[in-house]
């Protein structure tokens, strides 16, 4: 039995903001280790890079925060978690920190953090709508009811924190039994880690000793034969939704019995009268109305679950000119020298970013703010880049209405379609109109071995993706790329457009170019080099 000091380390507001820096410092080295337990072999992450994105924007609201209380750091770590939440993972670290910081005050003695850490298992598993076993949610509570016993065995603040992070690592030890799926794969939970890491840096801080939990083996990536059928469970549901909602308690208990029979992974997470929600579902605009219905909503994110995952979110405006104040202005967020003249010259003020890039909320604010006009268009360009642009659209003096393109492709023809002396609303349906008849798809290159719906890929090959969902795998571009457009292609399509990454060179982009025109001889075929990351090719169909 461990035996505990009787001293009086206790947890302040400096000891917090310290745990919370070392907390983001350990999902920063621990990322890429978190997200290869996930399977998708596509060019972005998932939960450590949710985690850390979540974390990121708790610590840089406490470097700016100033000198504070520790009732007055909570609430600064509480708001800014729930701001900037990131995927399933980041919204139940944003409720567990909630949770946690929702009655400190003072000096937090032993019994004071138990109590705290009890309400971070709490919350977090109030806010999932189907609680699973095995997964972050167990570590949670296991590490609260060690921190419990502890507690009344006399532990002070460090004691309890030791004990709490003893039992997380025994916890998440034990999911591998609990979940076959786990067992399978030789992996962890990924949440469940990070929650680990969490518990460290709490200790740590108190204790003011260094970190203990190392970095680890990379878990395997992709699915083995045994564990198709979870798989197929799991992408059950194909849309990621998530959204801010304003409304009240009641409103939020209405609107989670009925998301809940919509799909799966439903949390929501918040208090007072602002929510964060998210929800698997094949249904996403009917989700969405019924939020509508419940309150109002904001940064709107819907995203295809065979698709990318979220990654970094920084970069730089550039591309906003100086201009005669106009009628509209047009801002559209993208990646690529090649894409950026495209749209620049389509009148577009041109923010990068996009997959495995994306932007802060505040990037693209300035750009919306140093926009020509005092009625603005945005196009995000991606699904992952919509949450961003949402709530930058919120926050913007001007008055700012948000195309959701979700492609490159989708964004140009959009673009094409804007008129700097027509007023906002009647550029919002035109552009509206042409993002829509545009049918879309994407070739990613494979950074690692894995199964996807298409089959197993190795490191390297080229997937076809439509939508996002990966339709077929190969390693001759211009088979891919034609087999993609042929899939895409609906009668009446007149005009198909390529945009070239910076991976391809001009060899391969000229045979990819070769075998469309001799295979497609019923379109008007154009080819652009978008020096886009990450995707050598970007096709449209109009």
């Amino acid at each position: 039995m461990r035996r505990y000091a009787l001293s009086v380390p206790s947890l302040d507001a400096a000891t917090l903001r310290d745990a919370m820096a070392r907390f983001r410092q350990a999902l920063e080295e621990h990322r890429d280790e978190i997200n290869s337990l996930n399977v998708y072999p596509v060019p972005d992450g998932d939960t450590g890079s949710n985690m850390l994105r979540t974390q990121q924007a708790v610590d840089e609201e406490l470097q700016g925060l100033g000198d504070g209380d520790l009732r007055t750091v909570g609430s600064a770590i509480a708001r800014a978690a729930l701001m900037g939440a990131r995927g399933n993972s980041g919204v139940i670290l944003a409720q567990s920190l909630r949770g946690f910081v929702g009655r400190l005050d003072g000096d937090v003695d032993g019994g004071r953090l138990a109590e705290a850490l009890d309400l971070a298992a709490g919350e977090a598993y109030r806010a999932v709508a189907r609680p699973a076993r095995g997964t972050i949610l167990d570590v949670l509570a296991d590490a609260a009811g060690a921190a419990r016993s502890a507690s009344n065995e006399g532990a002070d603040a460090e004691g309890v924190a030791a004990a709490a992070l003893d039992e997380g690592r025994a916890s998440l030890d034990r999911a591998r039994d609990i979940l076959p799926v786990l067992r399978r794969a030789g992996v962890v939970d990924a949440g469940g880690k990070g929650i680990v890491l969490l518990l460290d840096s709490l200790h740590a801080a108190i204790a003011g000793e260094p970190m203990t939990e190392r970095v680890g083996e990379f878990g395997p990536v992709g699915r083995t034969e045994g564990s198709r059928a979870a798989s197929a469970t799991a992408l059950a549901f194909k849309f990621e939704v998530q959204f801010l909602l304003e409304t009240d308690e009641r409103g939020v208990a209405g609107l989670r019995s009925k998301l809940d029979e919509l799909g799966d992974s439903l949390v929501i997470v918040g208090g007072g009268d602002t929510f964060r929600v998210h929800v698997h579902t094949n249904r996403p605009d009917e989700a969405l109305a019924l939020a509508a219905e419940a309150g109002r909503t904001g940064s709107v994110s819907v995203s295809d679950l065979e698709g990318d995952v979220e990654r970094c979110l920084v970069g730089e405006v550039r591309g906003v000119r100086a201009a005669e104040r106009q009628a509209s202005a047009l801002v559209a967020v993208a990646d690529g020298d090649g894409i950026s003249k495209i749209l620049t010259s389509l009148g577009a003020a041109v923010v990068p970013g996009g997959p495995g890039d994306n932007l802060a909320v505040a990037e693209i604010l300035r750009a919306l703010d140093a926009a020509p006009s005092d009625h603005v268009v945005l196009l995000p360009n991606h699904d992952n880049v919509q949450p961003a642009a949402r709530a930058a659209a919120e926050q913007a003096e001007a008055q700012v209405e948000v195309v959701p393109t979700r492609s490159i492709a989708q964004g140009v023809s959009a673009a094409a379609a804007f008129h700097p002396d027509r007023d906002l609303h009647a550029n919002v349906r035109a552009l509206e109109e042409a993002a829509e008849a545009v049918e879309w798809g994407e070739v990613a290159r494979a950074v690692r071995d894995a199964d996807t719906p298409a089959g197993p890929v190795r490191a390297g090959q080229l997937l076809a993706m439509d939508g996002g969902e990966v339709v077929a795998l190969g390693d001759d571009a211009p088979s891919i790329v034609l087999g993609l457009v042929r899939r895409l292609r609906r009668g009446g399509d007149e005009v198909l457009t390529v945009f070239t990454g910076e991976s391809v060179d001009e060899d391969e982009a000229m045979a990819v170019e070769r075998r469309l025109r001799e295979e497609l001889t019923g379109l008007e075929i154009e080819i652009h080099p978008g020096g886009q990351p990450g995707y050598p090719y970007v096709i449209g169909l109009e």
